[in-house]
């Protein structure tokens, strides 16, 4: 059975996870120095990692929609890419396979 969420629907569960993060860190225990470090780093790129969520939230990339996944990889890999964090893409054969035949497996 295919589940499809709306946009709203994907939203609406980025915010409610946004939200439960920090309510849980205000409930955990003082955070170490390299965990205060990380939120350093983090904290002013917020903003950039919320509109990138849209981003690939606004991609239609749904169960057997190809173009789509393949979209929402090339956004990923040029954010990664912009980053500089390098790697390499592994796919599994099967994954492959069921690409190459148009879904049909």
């Amino acid at each position: 059975m295919t589940i499809r969420l709306e946009r709203r629907a994907l939203l609406a569960i980025a915010a409610m996870l946004l939200t439960s993060s920090v309510c849980a860190s205000q409930a955990a225990p003082a955070l170490t120095r390299t965990e205060q470090a990380i939120v350093r780093a983090v904290a002013p790129h917020n903003a950039e990692g919320v509109a990138l969520l849209e981003k690939l939230v606004n991609i239609n990339s749904g169960t057997m929609n190809f173009a789509g996944v393949r979209s929402v990889a090339d956004v990923l890999r040029g954010t990664r890419k912009r980053a500089g964090i390098g790697a390499r893409p592994a796919l599994h054969e099967t994954w492959r396979y069921c690409c190459a035949s148009g879904g049909r497996t």
